[in-house]
């Protein structure tokens, strides 16, 4: 069997045609871009461009566009940058349960500040609870902090209502969307969404790894993370990469221009391994709820531990996961399963399939019987 790549919500393999054009640009645009002289102002320009182009994909104005390293920096400068920025409208922030790691560490880390964390519970459906979350909101809250798309179970939190809440609660409190599974999943407006914070990594649509960003609204203040030279309008110092901006642009671009197709071609894919499972008699628990995004499907095949069918998989070149790569060397089961109220001995049982447009019908039948087999060998 040919090699079959299910894990791109860990990271997405980029196209040839990325591939050679950010070989061409690392070539053409190696001067730094802070340099007066004219190989310098290319640079220069090449990174307004691609600002420019970020901003149209994600409906913004270039100026609130801040080039980062990837999706953690962009948290980590969210949330730190923020509260740094705005001592006096509070020292609570109010997270959910089952963020990504990235989140996680960096309110941990501002609780040990002084900063006052409050974690609001997810539903059975792996939303969050919002008579609880208009509960944990007050005249202290600073900042809230959500993740879009949840990067285990696919599921979509209902960002309007969680805006509408904070709007009626504590205006003053600014908002976060960790953005890092949305961005080519489903549409993002960040001037529709009334939100101030927003970050998002290329690898995930395709880019090269290495290069993010972070969305921050006119107006809000925000302490930098970096300090050096005074590049991106002093909120993030360092000699920026040309190159790599440019490629995030592209790959976002293509991206987004073929978000309706390739959610269809997903949501197919996922229906034909389920398909197949079932015409095979495969026994699973499915976690992901069906409004999740058709990329991300979490199943759980009771009787045979993730991690040992991630291997058996890989044996056959068929290629999972047993949930956040970030998360891989932690020990126990998956936070964001528990916290929807997953049992641990099915948490335990799980593993994610994360579709792409570059997947076949063809690898998920072969995919269904791999898994068959798997079990068949394997389980208890």
């Amino acid at each position: 069997m040919a090699l079959i790549y299910l894990d791109h919500s860990a990271t997405t393999w980029p196209a040839e045609e990325t591939i050679a054009d950010y070989a061409r640009d690392l070539g053409l645009y190696a001067a730094n871009p802070a340099s007066l002289h004219r190989l310098g102002q290319q640079a220069a320009r090449l990174i307004r461009d691609s600002k420019t182009s970020l901003a149209h994909s994600l409906s913004c104005q270039p100026s609130e566009v801040i080039l980062t390293s990837g999706g953690s920096e962009s948290i980590n400068m969210a949330l730190k940058g923020t509260v740094a920025a705005n001592p006096k409208r509070g020292r609570t922030i109010v997270t959910l349960a089952g963020e990504h790691a990235a989140t996680r560490e960096t309110v941990a880390c501002l609780e040990k500040q002084g900063f006052i964390i409050r974690k609001v519970a997810l539903r059975t459906d792996g939303q969050v609870d919002l008579d609880q979350l208009a509960a944990a909101i007050d005249d202290d809250t600073v900042l809230i902090t959500v993740l879009l798309v949840n990067n285990e179970t696919g599921v979509i939190q209902p960002l309007d209502q969680i805006v509408a809440i904070r709007n009626r609660k504590r205006p003053r409190a600014a908002i976060h969307v960790d953005g890092v599974q949305a961005c080519g999943k489903i549409p993002v407006r960040f001037d529709q969404l009334g939100v101030e914070l927003f970050s998002g990594s290329g690898h995930k649509f395709g880019a090269p790894k290495g290069v993010g960003f972070l969305l921050v609204k006119k107006g809000l203040s925000i302490q930098p993370l970096i300090h050096g030279g005074g590049q991106q309008s002093g909120l993030r110092g360092g000699t920026e990469n040309a190159p790599l901006a440019a490629s995030l642009a592209r790959s976002l671009a293509r991206s987004v221009s073929d978000l309706t197709r390739s959610s269809i071609h997903c949501q197919n894919l996922q229906d034909i391994l389920l398909q197949e499972l079932r015409r095979l008699g495969v026994a699973f628990a499915r976690i992901s709820p069906e409004t999740a995004v058709p990329q991300i499907l979490n199943l759980a095949f009771l009787g045979l531990r993730g991690e040992t069918l991630q291997h058996a998989l890989e044996q056959e070149d068929l290629f999972v996961s047993t949930g956040s790569a970030c998360s891989s060397h932690k020990k126990g089961p998956s936070e964001v399963l528990l916290a929807m109220g997953v049992s641990r001995a099915v948490a335990d049982c799980s593993i994610r399939i994360s579709l792409s447009e570059c997947n076949t019908t063809e690898e998920m039948v072969l995919a269904a019987g791999a898994i068959a087999r798997a079990c068949q060998k394997y389980r208890r």
